[in-house]
């Protein structure tokens, strides 16, 4: 990390000056300091801002490239469980040709999610919200209810024999 402008002018009075009398009254050079003025002040902020904000938005690209990462193999390993199972039908039959063609779509669906740059999905997707508010916050409010019910299912799915739930069980 480079020296900020108040170490620099620290350094440079605390070095000894051979030609000053070191004399009554007079203050060693370790004991010597300067107060820094507001904008030595503000620089140094604004610097350590900064590389605060460069290390997140570094961080957050990471983990950004890693969960797209994840996402496009999980599409195409299921893509791949797809075909496997469509190859079980006679090549002729309607079950056959849907599998190919659901394999095909989601293989496709993997290639563009490692070919987008997220970045532009997260533009497209605000200026869309700023363009149909009401669409945009109705989709949100649809898809809320639909997870919502997919935990509740979820979680009658999970009811043991007993009839007590996970969360009754002491279970997290």
């Amino acid at each position: 990390m480079a020296k900020s402008a108040h170490s620099t002018k620290m350094a440079e009075l605390n070095t000894p000056n051979p030609q000053a009398p070191e004399g009554r009254g007079s203050i060693p050079p370790e004991r010597r300091t300067v107060t820094p003025t507001p904008d030595d002040v503000k620089a140094q902020a604004d610097s350590d801002d900064d590389s605060v904000a460069d290390a997140a938005r570094k961080a957050a690209a990471e983990q950004t490239r890693a969960a797209k990462d994840a996402a496009a193999a999980r599409a195409s390993d299921q893509a791949a469980r797809l075909r496997d199972a469509g190859e079980s039908f006679d090549p002729g039959s309607f079950a056959h040709a849907a599998s190919e063609r659901l394999a095909d779509n989601l293989s496709d669906a993997a290639r563009s999610i490692r070919d987008t740059d997220l970045t532009h999905v997260a533009d497209d997707l605000a200026s869309f919200a700023r363009r149909q508010p009401l669409l945009f916050f109705g989709g949100a409010a649809l898809l809320g209810f639909a997870a919502g019910r997919m935990l509740k299912a979820s979680e009658r799915a999970d009811t043991d024999t007993t009839g007590l739930s996970p969360h009754d069980r002491g279970v997290s």
